[in-house]
């Protein structure tokens, strides 16, 4: 993996709290002191590193809306469109889904789907299945991101930042059931913990 790198000081505005920060021993920047929000919806963003190991630069976004679903329980029919409705932003941003169906075999795959922020998306049965094709095992997960990126390309390589709002969907595959043992499962069926799946008996 990539070692980490001091950029110098680097500082926030125009967000709620003013932010500046230092690298720590790890030459990673956080801060947990912030508020919720960060930020308000459509006001610009400024990122600027004083530069250190890595140069100076600069980087720009806007505050993003909440995520509004009709629903997150999002279910997964073999042969079927998948469907998902939210309450659209008035900005113009990116809403970025990210499914995953197996957790616990060794499938290659997981679905990435980057959206305009119109308030619908549509997957389509035929990709949906070539994603259940390569298995499903486990406990599915999704998530949402309404997010805003910019980057900047160093000699070091790309540094990009993203603002976002981040939701958790309860994402499920019908005719699988995931389990952590066999009262999970319906009759006649029962838990492989190993892959928390449940099988014929």
């Amino acid at each position: 993996y990539p070692t980490n790198q001091s950029v110098g000081e680097v500082a926030i505005q125009g967000s709620l709290k003013p932010l500046v920060m230092t690298p720590d021993a790890s030459m990673r920047y956080w801060d947990t002191q912030i508020p919720f929000p960060y930020f308000v919806a459509g006001e610009p963003l400024l990122l600027s590193a004083t530069g250190d190991v890595v140069p100076e630069f600069e980087l720009r976004s806007f505050g993003v809306e909440s995520l509004a679903f009709a629903s997150t329980d999002w279910v997964i029919v073999p042969g079927e469109d998948l469907v998902i409705d939210w309450t659209p932003s008035e900005f113009n941003n990116r809403v970025v889904f990210d499914l995953n169906v197996d957790q616990h075999g060794v499938s290659p795959v997981s679905m990435i789907c980057d959206t305009e922020d119109d308030g619908q998306l549509v997957i389509e049965a035929s990709l949906l299945d070539t994603l259940l094709m390569y298995g499903v095992s486990g406990f599915a997960t999704a998530t949402a991101k309404r997010q805003v990126a910019d980057s900047v390309e160093l000699d070091a390589g790309c540094v990009e930042m993203l603002t976002y709002h981040h939701v958790a969907g309860d994402l499920s595959v019908e005719g699988h059931t995931a389990c952590y043992s066999d009262r999970d499962c319906p009759e006649g069926q029962r838990c492989e913990v190993v892959i928390n799946t449940c099988v014929d008996k």
